[in-house]
């Protein structure tokens, strides 16, 4: 169980780091007025929601009922969760609209 609630940290990590490198893309795009990326970022950035925020939980709850408890890992999976849910809405409430 521990080694499990490793990897789903690191699967974790990995997948929160994808989807910020989306957001930060379809900011970027927006800035600079490519559209058809800004589509295609944004695009991909509302398809890949889920997974991390799915991950985050799996690998929370994991992390959470392993004995004996780590909490280093414990505390950097919620604070992923809750720097994800900022990326979302970040991303949600500026990078969607359009500064052109």
């Amino acid at each position: 169980m521990k080694k499990a609630s490793k990897v789903l940290t690191i699967i974790n990590y990995s997948s929160s780091g994808f989807m910020w490198l989306l957001g930060t893309l379809f900011l970027v795009f927006n800035i600079l007025g490519k559209w058809a990326a800004w589509h295609l970022a944004g695009y991909a950035f509302i398809l890949s929601i889920f997974i991390p925020l799915i991950s985050s939980f799996v690998a929370s709850i994991f992390t959470l009922f392993t004995k004996p408890i780590n909490e280093k890992d414990l505390f950097n999976n919620i604070l992923l969760i809750f720097m994800n849910v900022n990326v979302i809405i970040f991303s949600l409430l500026v990078s969607q609209k359009w500064f052109w």
